[in-house]
Formats: structure tokens, sequence, C-alpha cells
């Protein structure tokens, strides 16, 4: 006779687990419907460039839905398809929040190609496109002029033809309208003088505008004309590289790729050596001939683009080393040499290194605009001497006073 087999679970213990899953639920029926769980803020962290509503609309949740509910990756996704994002992540915060974190991608430069501006970052892809009148504004502001007879010709040849006015030149000079920085303030001629105000032949009537009322008059329009020349982000603005149909979100491309990769790969040289970041104007409009200027004060001739990891290096430390924080000059790095000299001499003083530091002799005094040239040693040995400071040499130069 066979034996019956014993259940395998105490009644009691059914009893238990089958309260603890009706409770359990209960509980989920709970936090499904009730308001407490229900989504009442989402917010975000990481973002100082894009706009935290920007990226809340771009993520699409529904506040008043329930947290439990929300599908997350879906929400990371729709994030990471704006331009700005290279990284995001998507968290719930109990009871009612949800939290957005971002990673942006870093501005490079502003590249100007049909009346527009694509701002990319050292990767190539486009971030953003600007085509409003604030790209005119950027490319006047930021174009310097190469010499005070550069400015004569063009005034003759804007009196003779009007429209070459509108032509930005490709060789630079900066100007006093665009100081260090990213951002560039009016010209003194725009800003009012005091011959504007009235004088005691013509005094104002009841009628005028009150003294205080034109100071905040003055001060507003200039504010604006900041705001109108001022680069959103610190990056060179480039000329000379025409992109096909650039796009947000999408990488730049051209029929130039060679050009557009040399430029990426120098930009990303300069961001190494912290440059980048004080660059204003990068013109490659011939790739043999590029020009490189330095916070609107600092024109460097780079000739080609070969070797810019060493070139961008020592073209940094010459500048950190050697130049000044005020000064305008003008840099040939067009060989193997730095040649500096100042705008205003057309013609570059390039001395050769002696083997031994002369010294200043009673007639000659070493002067503040006194050009230098800059020799890097080898490629092949830049990298065991790397500590060894540039070898400069400096041309006196007599003054006036004394040839007379």
């Amino acid at each position: 006779m066979r034996r019956r087999r014993k259940s395998w679970m105490n009644p009691k213990l059914k009893l238990i687990i089958l309260f603890t899953l009706i409770v359990c639920a209960g509980v989920a029926a709970g936090m499904l419907f009730t308001p407490v769980f229900h989504i009442q803020e989402v917010y975000c962290e990481g973002n100082s460039r894009l706009a935290s509503e920007d990226i809340i609309a771009a993520a699409q949740v529904q506040t008043g839905k329930n947290i439990l509910t929300e599908n997350l990756s879906q929400i990371k996704k729709r994030v990471l398809e704006l331009p700005m994002v290279e990284e995001a992540g998507v968290r719930r915060v109990f009871p009612n929040k949800i939290k957005i974190w971002v990673r942006e991608r870093i501005p490079a430069a502003y590249i100007y190609t049909d009346n527009q501006c694509a701002i990319v970052d050292l990767d190539g892809k486009i971030l953003e496109m600007i085509t409003d009148g604030r790209v005119e504004e950027w490319v006047k502001t930021y174009t310097p002029v190469h010499t005070q007879q550069a400015e004569e010709n063009a005034e003759k040849d804007e009196a003779e033809d009007p429209d070459s006015a509108a032509k930005p030149t490709g060789s630079a000079k900066p100007t006093a309208s665009a100081k260090p920085g990213s951002s560039a303030k009016p010209t003194s001629s725009a800003k009012p003088t005091g011959s504007a105000q009235p004088t005691n032949s013509a005094k104002p009537t009841g009628s005028a505008v009150p003294e205080d009322d034109k100071q905040e008059n003055m001060e507003n329009a200039n504010t604006q004309q900041e705001e109108t020349t001022a680069l959103p982000y610190q990056a060179p603005l480039i000329v000379g590289l025409k992109l096909e149909k650039p796009t947000a979100g999408k990488n730049a491309e051209s029929k130039e790729n060679e050009k557009l990769s040399s430029t990426l790969e120098t930009l990303r040289c300069l961001e190494k050596v912290g440059l980048l970041e004080r660059a204003t104007y990068f013109d490659v409009t011939s790739i043999h001939d590029v020009i490189l200027v330095i916070e609107n004060r600092l024109e460097v001739e780079l000739g080609n683009l070969e070797n810019m990891e060493y070139r961008s290096a020592f073209l940094a430390k010459v500048i950190n080393e050697k130049i000044s924080a005020t000064e305008q000059v003008i840099m040939d790095y067009r060989g193997e040499d730095i040649y500096v000299r100042q705008p205003e001499d057309g013609q570059a003083r390039m001395v050769a290194k002696p083997s031994a530091s002369p010294k200043p002799s009673a007639s000659t005094k070493p002067d503040s605009t006194a050009s230098a040239s800059a020799k890097p040693e080898s490629t092949a040995s830049a990298s065991a001497k790397s500590s060894a400071s540039p070898n400069i040499s400096v041309d006196a130069k007599q003054s006036e006073n004394e040839s007379n």
C-alpha cells in the first residue's frame, strides 16, 4: 500500500505567500495610480551652453504621467539627437522627478560659408547653423586689415568700385575695433562724442530728451552693438573653406577634403597648447598661405599646415614667453624661423642668429619695437630637447636722433 505524498508546502506558508502577493499587487497598483508618483518636475545637469528648456523639450517627458511608466532609454535617445549633446543619462528621482544629465560638445570654430556660419567641434560635427545678420557683422569685425597702406588702397578701390568694399580681405593686421577676447566692442567712431551734446547756441527745449535718458539710450545702443558683434562661443572665425550643404547635427563636408581635414587637425593642435580659445581669426583661403590671428592682435603667417603639432607647441612658447600681453605684431612662421615685426613696418627685419649673443654698444640701444627671429630645433631632435627654450635673436634699432 502506497503512502500518500505529503504536501510540499505547509498551509500556513501558503497563506503567508498569498497575503504577500496581494499586498505587493496592492502597493504596485497604488504606486501606478496614486498622484504621489506622478511626475512633477524634470531638471537638467551638466549643461552650460544649451538651455535646460531646450533639453527638456527634446526629452518629451510628460508631467503628470506616472514616473514608473516612463521609458528612460527613449528619453535618452531623444536627448542625444541634439547636436550639442555628446553624452546623456536619465534617471528617476523618487517620488516624482526625472533627472537628465548631459555632457556637451565644445564649439571649436565658426566656419564662414555661403553667408552663414557653421559652428563645429574638433571632430568636425556641426553643432549649430547661424544664418542671421550677425554673420556679416562678425566677418566685418574679425577680418583684420594688413597695413595702413592696405587700408588706403582699399579706400581708393572702394571709391572706384563700390562693390569691392563688401569683399573681406584675407591677410591680417588687427584693428582697434575688435579687442582681445570673444566679444568685440564698437570703435571709438561709433561712440557718441562730446560734440554731440547741445551747444549754448542751441539749447534743448522743454520737449528735449532729459540728459539721463540720453545716456541710457546711448548705453542701450552700445549694448545692442556688442551683442550683435559678440561671438556666442570663444572660438575662431574660419574663412576660405566652403562646406557642402552644412546641416546642424551632421558632419562638416567639403569638396576640399584635404583643406578641411588639415584645418580640423590644426584646431586640435592649437587646442592642446592652449591657443585655440585665444584664436579669433583663421584664413585658409590658400592652403599654402594660411593666416592665424591670436586675440585680434597677433597675426601669424603660417604658410602651410604641415607638422602643426610641433609648430603649435613652439608658437605657443614664443607667444607666452617672448611677446607681451598688449603687443600687436606680425609673426612670420612660414619657414623654420619665427620673425616678429611691427604691423606698421612693411619690411621684415630678419637677423641671422650669431654664435654668441652680442653685447649692445653705446650707439645701439635695444628698442621695444625690435623684431625678433626664433628658430626651433629640428623636428628629429624636438622630442629630446622639448624643455629647451627657443633661440631668439633681437635686431637692435637705432633711433632717429642717433641717426641724425
